[in-house]
């Protein structure tokens, strides 16, 4: 069985604003801001990581990618 580890991408186009946090069993390691969120959508493919779904949240310019790869 194949298992997975996930990450996320918090982009706030409004504000320019953007964060990767890394999902792990420990739930350590707060965001980190990152510069660029396609930026850092190439890098992480380029690293393994597959986009799994993106997602608009309750502020109208922001967005979240979700990402996954295997263990």
């Amino acid at each position: 069985m194949t298992k997975w580890e996930y990450c996320a991408i918090r982009s706030n186009v409004g504000d320019g604003k953007n964060f990767l946090k890394f999902f792990d069993a420990s739930g350590e390691g707060g965001p980190k801001e990152v510069s660029d969120a396609h930026q850092t959508i190439a890098q992480l493919g380029l690293e393994g990581w597959e986009l799994v779904t993106l997602t608009q949240i309750s502020q109208p310019d922001a967005r979240v990618y979700y990402l996954k790869r295997p263990l």
